[in-house]
């Protein structure tokens, strides 16, 4: 399979999920994940907060959001739905606050994912759904990103890297291994690199991105031609 193919199928897996939570179904999937987590979602959209998600979902495709980051979003929709029980237009600062509070022993960067998808959702409901004031609460959400620091222990080591490398047979796996080690590239931002965008200037390969966070510019230094057999397909 080629690389626009497995973006492709990377797209398609995630547009498929998405109907399938607005079509208030629930597949193999969910069923597997409520036997084995007893904190697994198990909630179904009224009609009216359906139409709701739904009108969310349009607005994030009219505004170029890709679709795993749409099925994010309705996934919270109704993570905070079992959790406040009660409609949209109802919720309240404690209902929000209650919320926050009940996520507090996650991580911190799920917790900052959390406040940032109550505070879209709610600003675009108020502003673009219901046509009325942002109320005060929704405005006070903060959206501070967490520093996460990460602890040496946490982190893979060269000798593990490279046993990693050597597990990947196929010389594509292999310089896609590489280079996700060395330049921190999303998956979707990897699958997403055209011929174009690479640059080599030795004794290092720059790579030009558009991802997550904007455009910008990532150096390689052992990841490069020299270093590596990168095969080429038709595409």
């Amino acid at each position: 399979m080629g690389k626009n193919e497995l973006v492709e199928s990377y797209d398609a897996q995630a547009e498929q999920k998405v109907e399938r939570i607005l079509q208030n179904k629930r597949g193999a999937s969910d069923e597997t994940a409520n036997k084995r987590n007893s904190n697994a979602i198990d909630y179904t959209f009224t009609p009216e907060q359906l139409e709701v998600v739904k009108e969310f979902n349009r607005f994030k495709i009219l505004a170029g959001v890709k679709p795993w980051t749409r099925y994010s979003y309705v996934v919270w929709c109704r993570q905070f739905l079992a959790f406040v029980k009660t409609p949209f237009e109802k919720v309240t600062a404690r209902d929000a606050e209650n919320f926050l509070l009940s996520l507090r022993d996650k991580a911190p960067d799920t917790q900052f994912r959390h406040r940032t998808y109550l505070k879209f959702f709610f600003v675009w409901f108020y502003e673009d759904c219901i046509k009325q004031p942002i109320p005060d609460w929704v405005r006070k959400i903060p959206r501070n990103k967490p520093k996460t620091k990460r602890s040496p222990q946490e982190l893979l080591t060269k000798e593990e890297l490279q046993r990693l490398f050597d597990a990947a047979h196929h010389p594509m796996h292999h310089t896609m291994l590489r280079l996700l080690a060395e330049s921190g590239l999303r998956r979707k931002e990897l699958l997403s690199l055209r011929i174009g965008d690479i640059a080599f200037e030795d004794p290092l390969t720059v790579l030009w991105t558009n991802g997550k966070t904007g455009e910008g510019a990532v150096y390689l230094f052992e990841a490069t031609p020299s270093n590596q057999i990168i095969p080429l397909s038709e595409e």
